[in-house]
């Protein structure tokens, strides 16, 4: 399996199937027999094991072959708290490497946050490169798939330098059409930017007015 740390943020209203399909690849030089894999779901509060489930098995798998395996069943977590989902890749021959045979997920279930990464993006992530003195939009597309209402959102503003002092934050959310952000649904009020008390920070812009959401794709641009 992939050697892959993913970690997501669900609010528990648009919580679903956290168990996803998984990889192998044969990286040896010799055919292996009953490939299968095992999803565990552990609460990362409780250590307790909550589901587990194995995969249809593959008969063979070639050198260099691979094969996705999926799970009929899954796991909806039905309360908050953090999840570590694990996945493991089993045949029955022995393993020179065991290494590489397991990988997992992080998924954290919150009582109201809808996020799209862990609070630290990092890698230069967030730059849009679009010119001195030229304005733009940057965002998220969100994909609701519980009715909610939406009552704020949340940025974080990097102003280092002090260039943003007195700059107004507009967040605007859009429907979507065709997969383009399109029309603005609803506007947050505009906090101004002061230099000497948030630097780099996160802001909490509540809706003038609470929306409320069906099920879709929406965007929320700064």
């Amino acid at each position: 399996i992939a050697s892959l740390t993913e970690y997501v943020q669900y609010p528990l209203s648009q919580v679903e199937n956290i168990v996803t399909e998984a990889t192998v690849e044969n990286l040896g030089g010799d055919t292996v027999t009953n490939v299968n894999v095992t999803v565990n779901v552990y609460n990362m509060g409780t250590a307790a094991l909550e589901y587990t489930e194995n995969s249809t098995s593959a008969p063979s798998m070639l050198p260099g072959g691979n094969n996705i395996f999926t799970f009929a069943t899954g796991f909806t977590p039905s309360a908050i708290g953090n999840y570590y989902v694990e996945y493991i890749a089993t045949k029955d021959q022995a393993d020179c490497v065991e290494a590489n045979d397991t990988t997992f997920a992080i998924v954290q279930v919150t009582d109201s946050v809808y996020a799209r990464d862990n609070q630290s993006i990092g890698g230069g992530l967030g730059t849009a490169g679009i010119g001195n003195g030229t304005g733009g939009t940057m965002g998220n597309i969100y994909n609701v798939i519980n009715d909610d209402t939406l009552t704020s959102v949340q940025v974080f503003i990097s102003n280092a330098n002090g260039a943003l002092q007195g700059q107004q934050v507009t967040i605007n959310v859009y429907d979507m059409v065709a997969g383009q952000p399109t029309n603005i649904i609803a506007t947050t009020m505009t906090p101004v930017l002061d230099s000497a008390v948030n630097m780099n920070s996160i802001f909490n812009c509540p809706l003038d007015q609470s929306l409320p959401l069906g099920p879709g794709d929406f965007f929320v641009g700064a």
